[in-house]
């Protein structure tokens, strides 16, 4: 089967790479040499709206700039273009983007735009369990969350956030997380920094079944752990990233889980803590539309990291992953998307920890009660999306005007979805490693203000399970 499936996946790079060549080749074409095509000077960047936001860095994000000579045959794409790439900041409620001509050869971009509320001191309510479908089947109360959560967006007009979480409940955290998202007079270089401490009197110690075990200690923590992040970031490319993470976690676990056999593995060989800096570079060649739900375009992450550094005598573990996601508009309102992620790692003996594949931020459509364990996986989804009605309407009874204008759309999906995961270390009774899993299904999705998304599925299984789910996010 490992050899099918590396056929399988060897075989969508390579149509998926040569396609997305032509593909962008098209994109990039300059404007036919015929002498009848009008060429004009892009003059002027106008931008109106920003009462916050700086014009550079909306100037940064578009694929445009002063002097730029635009054919006239290419004005309607690019602005488009620039819608989307302004809409993906995530800053703005609603963006229009137009050009206008005069009559001596000038252009001149006109960007609209309507800035969100930046300030959001909230209060935390969220579930603990991996997903929402799981916490239902309990609907227990004590598995959630509640704090308040502090976050600035959009610092001093530059895309900076600041954020503060204070939580208690079923898990306690506190968090420090502040982004820079480009500084420096080419706007090329990027930084972020997180800190957190969290601290759990509940443990998932093991997977028996394809689903996780849980102890609970009232009277003292089961897990605590410690993360510091710096991440940097070049990005010279308009859709082209670089980012190397460095990181330090420290990680302690109640003396239960070894001392009563619980799992004498959880951080290998019956060690109760695990200390060690961790080391990744990260690729992303983002050329979507619109990130949070895209219709069109595809994208690249090529991540490779290492945990132990070679110093830790508590862990050493490397890995590779790679993310191919293609998004292709087949028709007015239909759109298709084909995904796949692999991940591996070494070495074949891990604590249990880091064993962690499907059912994680990872999953198979249908399987959302499950997790399958394991240090290699392969992931491909498989996407039929129509658009139902779209709509950006303004409603003038709302008394807030940062959310009048509304962009809304709802979308029909047909999906199917396959998984493979390889566990040669923590296969006891977990029937679905080491097997094809797959699912079909079809939901509805609800997408607001370019990244707000709601989505309902049914799924069917290979087991023959149905089941309804609910998400947040964009699948693929």
């Amino acid at each position: 089967m490992s050899s099918l499936l590396q056929k399988i996946v060897l075989c969508f790079f390579l149509i998926s790479w040569g396609s997305s060549g032509l593909l962008y080749a098209q994109q990039i074409s300059i404007s036919p040499s015929d002498d009848s095509t009008r060429f004009f000077t892009l003059k002027a960047i106008l931008i109106e709206g920003n009462k916050v936001t700086k014009d550079k860095i909306i100037i940064r994000e578009l694929p445009v700039k002063n002097g730029d000579r635009i054919a006239i045959e290419e004005k309607d794409t690019l602005a488009v273009r620039c819608k989307q790439q302004l809409a993906n900041l995530s800053l703005f409620n609603s963006v229009r983007v137009s050009f206008n001509t005069d009559t001596v050869n000038n252009i001149f971009l006109h960007i609209i735009v309507v800035e969100r509320w930046y300030t959001w001191p909230l209060p935390i309510f969220q579930i603990a369990d991996r997903n929402f479908n799981q916490w239902w089947l309990t609907k227990d109360p004590e598995r959630l969350n509640y704090g308040i959560e502090f976050t600035q967006y959009n610092m001093r007009g530059r895309n900076e956030t600041m954020r503060i979480k204070l939580q208690d409940g079923f898990t306690r955290k506190l968090e420090v997380a502040y982004t820079l998202p480009w500084f420096g007079k080419s706007q090329t270089v990027g930084a972020s920094f997180k800190t957190s401490y969290l601290q759990n009197r509940e443990i998932w110690y093991a997977t028996k079944n394809n689903k996780l075990l849980y102890y609970r200690d009232a009277a003292k923590p089961m897990l605590e752990r410690y993360t510091t992040m710096f991440t940097l970031k070049f990005r010279k490319h308009l859709y082209k990233t670089s980012l190397f993470s460095l990181a330090y976690n420290d990680i302690q676990i109640g003396d239960t889980v070894v001392e009563n056999t619980l799992n004498y593995n959880y951080l290998l060989d019956g060690r109760k803590a695990q200390r060690a800096f961790s080391l990744s570079y990260t690729y992303v060649n983002d050329r979507r539309d619109y990130k949070y739900y895209p219709l069109n375009g595809h994208l690249t992450v090529f991540e490779i990291g290492h945990t132990g550094l070679g110093i830790s005598k508590d862990v050493n573990i490397g890995y590779l992953s790679i993310i191919r996601n293609e998004y292709i508009k087949l028709a007015p309102k239909h759109y298709a998307s084909i995904g796949l992620k692999t991940k591996v790692s070494i070495p074949q003996r891990q604590p249990y920890n880091f064993y962690r594949a499907l059912g994680y931020a990872d999953y198979i459509r249908g399987y959302e009660y499950y997790v399958i364990d394991g240090r290699h996986f392969a992931l491909l989804k498989l996407n039929y999306n129509y658009c139902l009605f779209t709509r950006e309407g303004y409603y003038d009874f709302i008394p807030f005007y940062w959310i009048k204008h509304i962009p809304f759309s709802v979308y029909l999906n047909i999906f199917n979805d396959w998984g493979y995961t390889v566990n040669d270390a923590y296969k006891t009774s977990n029937s679905y490693a080491n097997s094809v899993l797959y699912s079909a299904g079809a939901g509805l999705d609800f997408v607001a203000f370019y990244d707000k998304v709601f989505r309902m599925e049914f799924a069917l299984n290979k087991q023959g399970r149905a089941g309804l789910y609910l998400h947040l996010q964009y699948p693929l």
